[in-house]
Order: C-alpha cells, then sequence, then structure tokens
C-alpha cells in the first residue's frame, strides 16, 4: 500500500511538472512573437522615415538650385535684338529702323511732357495777394444767398401744393375713400387747425391724448406725394380697431370740404 501511495504521488508531481512546463513554453512563444513585431514595426517606421528626410533633402536641393541658376543669369545685352538669320532681317531693315526712330521720338515727346506737368505753377497778377478778402455781393433786401434759395424753395413747394390741390378730385362714398388708389387731399394752410381737430378724434376715442399718434398722423399727411387712405387704415387700426374706419373716413371728408371743425 505505501509503494502504490508514493507511486501515485510521484505520478501527480511528474504531471504538474509537465504542465508547469507547457505553460511557459506557450508563455515563452506569445512573447517571442510579439517581440519579432514590436521590432518589424520599428523598423518598418524608421524606414518610413529615411524616405521622407530623403524627399525633403531632395526637394530643398531642388529649391536652392533653382535659385543659383536664377541668380547666375545675366543680362546679354541683345534685348531686342531679332534672333532670326540676317537674310530674314534684311529686308526689313527700312522698317525696323523707322520703328526705332518713331519710338525714340515718342520718348522725347513723352520726356517734355512731362517736363509740362512739372512746370512750377505761376500766379497770376489777380491771384497773387491770397489775403485780401473778396468783396461780398450786394443782393437786393440785404438778404443772403441762403435765406432767397430758402424762400424760393418754399415758394416751389406751395405752388406745387396749389397745383395738386386744383388737381385733386374728392371721393364721396366709403368705397372710394377706403380704395387702394385713394389718398388724402392736400394739406390745408391752416394745419394748426388740422392738428387740434386730430388731437380732439384722438382724445374723443382714447380717452387721452396721444401725442406719439397725433405727430404720427400729422407727419403721414404732411408725407410728399400724398398719403394713401389704405396705409393710414392699417395703421389706425392697430390702435383704434374696428374706429379706424370712421376714423378715416370723417379725417378724409373734413380735409376735402377744406374747412376743420373741432
Amino acid at each position: 500500500v505505501v509503494n502504490a501511495v508514493l507511486e501515485f504521488k510521484r505520478k501527480l508531481e511528474t504531471r504538474d511538472v509537465t504542465s508547469r512546463r507547457r505553460r511557459v513554453d506557450i508563455i515563452t512563444d506569445r512573447i517571442s512573437r510579439r517581440v519579432r513585431e514590436f521590432v518589424e514595426q520599428g523598423r518598418h517606421e524608421r524606414r518610413k522615415r529615411k524616405e521622407l528626410q530623403r524627399q525633403l533633402q531632395q526637394q530643398q536641393s531642388t529649391e536652392s538650385s533653382a535659385v543659383v541658376t536664377t541668380a547666375d543669369v545675366a543680362d546679354s545685352g541683345q534685348r531686342g535684338v531679332s534672333n532670326l538669320p540676317a537674310w530674314m532681317t534684311k529686308a526689313n531693315g527700312d522698317g525696323v529702323e523707322a520703328t526705332s526712330a518713331s519710338t525714340t521720338q515718342a520718348k522725347a515727346q513723352d520726356g517734355e511732357e512731362e517736363g509740362t506737368r512739372k512746370r512750377k505753377f505761376v500766379p497770376s497778377e489777380a491771384n497773387r495777394d491770397i489775403n485780401v478778402r473778396k468783396q461780398r455781393l450786394d443782393v437786393e433786401g440785404g438778404q443772403s444767398l441762403s435765406e432767397i434759395r430758402a424762400a424760393n424753395e418754399a415758394a416751389d413747394k406751395e405752388a406745387a401744393a396749389a397745383a395738386a390741390s386744383s388737381s385733386f378730385v374728392a371721393q364721396t362714398t366709403k368705397e372710394g375713400i377706403l380704395s387702394s388708389g385713394s389718398k388724402f387731399p392736400p394739406l390745408p394752410t391752416a394745419i394748426d387747425s388740422l392738428k387740434t381737430y386730430v388731437t380732439a378724434q384722438i382724445v374723443d376715442y382714447l380717452g387721452e391724448e396721444e401725442k406719439t399718434l397725433i405727430d404720427f398722423i400729422m407727419k403721414e399727411l404732411a408725407k410728399e406725394g400724398g398719403c394713401s387712405t389704405s396705409s393710414m387704415l392699417d395703421e389706425m387700426k392697430m390702435v383704434l380697431d374696428e374706429d379706424a374706419e370712421d376714423f378715416v373716413m370723417n379725417l378724409y371728408r373734413k380735409m376735402a370740404a377744406g374747412r376743420v371743425k373741432t
């Protein structure tokens, strides 16, 4: 029995040693393969790096040689001289000489013109004394030119307004007044009375005097080219809602009648 136990124990130890060796061999083989892969990868990267360095060196040497070649090029002094054989240029010799002569003459003329342009300015006797103040023009009535210009512009505006007023045809129906092409009559002379009427209407509708709204309405009515009733209606709908139509129609009729009542 003792011998059997010893034999069994010996077999177990032999098996354990064999297994341990097998595991060591497997691990060693794996490590060796990984090392070989790393070494091969490092060699490949070194070859690529050397190839890039070689290409950069070739590019730099090519650029430097091109610069040296450009620097070595010198003027041969033969510019403008034909490279054709003498028998081909001899027949046109007179024309070439004539062309060179005309070119020389043109350069001389250009030089004269440049000298003329650079000639120093010499003031005339009338402009020598620059400190003498010019006399003021005498204007009838003692008005300045700016005042006369402003008066003329105002007269032109009044004439244009009178012409527009004379050609204006008032609409009488609601559809005509609120149509897309209808415009308010030209502003009357008494603008303050019209503003008073508009103020009274706004107070009546809103219960208070909205100065910003009143100024906007007067500005629209005084707009050059006239104010359309449709645009005024659209603006007033945002404030007066359903009362906007009545306000626009009453304002139109008051202006068309030529009288504004508060």
